[in-house]
């Protein structure tokens, strides 16, 4: 079953804004880091990296689509690692549930 689209805002904070950061989700997981069951870049939306030269931003919102329902962990990471960052940051508490309507 798949649930509604979800847009979660994000915000790196200074000295961490990067064209390489990333939104993962973790369906079933109160932590954050590789085997993410979502994921995308926050410069493009989607799994493609950014162009050369792109500049970073720091923050806004990502639309998932797809998303099949249940509880899920959800952090921004950067530069393509697996350092957490800024917000959303969610690891150490209950997952997220998300529900179909």
């Amino acid at each position: 079953m798949v649930g509604t689209p979800v847009s979660p805002p994000y915000q790196a904070p200074a000295g961490q804004v990067s064209t390489s950061n990333w939104i993962g989700w973790y369906r079933d997981k109160t932590t954050c880091g590789a085997g993410s069951t979502y994921w995308q870049y926050t410069y493009t939306g989607t799994h493609r990296t950014p162009p050369t030269g792109s500049a970073p931003v720091a923050g806004g919102t990502l639309t998932f689509t797809g998303m099949t329902v249940g509880s899920y962990a959800v952090c921004l990471l950067y530069d393509d690692g697996y350092t957490i960052i800024g917000s959303p940051h969610h690891p150490h508490r209950q997952p997220l549930p998300f529900k179909a309507l």
